[in-house]
């Protein structure tokens, strides 16, 4: 790694934190001694990562226990109640005059979701079957920024592409042609300081979330870093909760994902609400949500 810096702090230091990737055969997981960032190293080859995510992302994802991962109309279906959850904290930076980009759209449920609330929506997104779906639905699409290059947007939005990006500097700096002045970016990521990472960490947890498709794990602070580096004014980084208690549960008891509700009827939701509400108070989150400003 002699040849390798810190991309958010330049410094040349490392610390191997994990020693292997599953679905790699080369890459381990590596943190800055100087500023935290955590990584994965070596990434996939360039050709190698084009591939995957125009043709086998979604695949990938359903062995990782995705619902509905391979087929999009199912996918756009049973993603309304995320779009949903997502529409409830975003929604006081709508207005009727907003002009919206969502990075990464998928099948398009969260632009379609917002539709109504803004002026107009475009999304972004490499894998071929989810945008040609999208499109068909009237949501506009298209496979990458360069296709829309020039248009600028009043909010851009990201949830869970961040931390795929190879460049994530490069690309911070390179977005701002496509924001408007004043223009907010709103992106959420995983929070690597997750409880299940940073505290139970499990053999079987671990192994589960250093993969393949995760260039970058970020923490509240590694991500407000990075968007000041780049010159973007951070107005905050919050917290939040998606999975319950009873996932957790079931990675100690079982040592697998898939525990969503499993136990609710053990735990309660009054225990279940406590229990999250207390992760997000400590930074322990499974996700962290920038909202920046240009």
């Amino acid at each position: 790694m002699s040849d390798l810096s810190c991309p958010l702090c330049g410094a040349e230091k490392f610390e191997r934190i994990h020693g292997h990737v599953k679905h790699s055969n080369s890459s381990s997981i590596e943190q800055c001694v100087a500023c935290g960032l955590i990584f994965q190293y070596p990434f996939m080859p360039a050709e190698k990562e084009k591939e995957f995510y125009e043709k086998q992302f979604p695949e990938y994802m359903k062995k990782r226990g995705a619902a509905s991962e391979t087929n999009p109309e199912e996918h756009f279906n049973t993603n309304k109640k995320e779009a949903s959850r997502r529409l409830e904290y975003i929604k006081n930076y709508l207005t009727p005059e907003s002009e919206v980009l969502e990075l990464g759209s998928s099948t398009g449920f969260f632009i379609h979701e917002i539709g109504s609330f803004v002026k107009t929506v475009c999304g972004v997104e490499p894998g071929e079957q989810y945008a040609d779906y999208a499109n068909g639905r009237g949501i506009e699409t298209h496979a990458s920024l360069s296709d829309i290059k020039g248009r600028k947007f009043d909010i851009i939005f990201s949830f869970y592409v961040f931390e795929h990006l190879r460049n994530p500097i490069e690309f911070l700096n390179a977005l701002k042609s496509n924001v408007k002045k004043g223009g907010k970016i709103i992106f959420e990521v995983p929070n690597v300081e997750d409880i299940l990472v940073s505290f139970y960490k499990t053999p079987e947890i671990l192994d589960f979330y250093w993969q393949l498709a995760h260039y970058f794990y970020y923490s509240a602070k590694t991500l407000k870093t990075a968007f000041e580096k780049c010159g973007y004014k951070v107005i905050d980084v919050k917290h939040s909760q998606r999975y319950d208690i009873s996932n957790h549960i079931h990675w100690l008891k079982d040592k697998k994902p898939g525990g969503m509700g499993r136990y609710i009827d053990i735990f309660g939701d009054k225990l279940n609400e406590a229990y999250k509400a207390n992760l997000i108070e400590k930074g322990l989150s499974d996700t962290i949500t920038i909202f920046a400003q240009l």
